[in-house]
């Protein structure tokens, strides 16, 4: 499974989704580009209100997969960091899923004020 998250567009094994959905992974890191854990990492279709495809939180070593995404593209992946007075986020847009693959996003990184 590690080797699967470091390949973009793997085919999925044990987890991740099913005949009709897909999967993200990803990291997050902070500024030194160590990993983040406790971070919600939440998968949104853009438009005039953002629908929520998926969430999921990281792990100690800020690692993440958010399985059973729907398909689709242009999408974004938010990673936020609650429990600060300042909002601490990060994201990456543009993203694509296809179904039964594991799309790799890399490394978000978390910033003091990001939206």
């Amino acid at each position: 499974m590690l080797g699967c998250l470091l390949v973009a567009g793997c085919t999925m094994g044990r987890r991740g989704g099913d005949a009709t959905t897909g999967a993200i992974a990803g990291r997050v890191e902070d500024a030194n580009h160590e990993g983040v854990g406790g971070v919600t990492v939440t998968v949104l279709e853009p438009g005039p209100v953002a629908q929520a495809l998926g969430s999921s939180s990281s792990d100690r070593s800020g690692a993440f997969v958010v399985d059973h995404v729907p398909p689709g593209s242009n999408l974004v992946v938010r990673a936020v960091k609650t429990g600060s007075r300042v909002g601490i986020s990060g994201k990456r847009q543009g993203v694509t899923v296809h179904v039964g693959r594991m799309t790799d996003v890399g490394a978000i990184q978390l910033r003091a004020g990001a939206d």
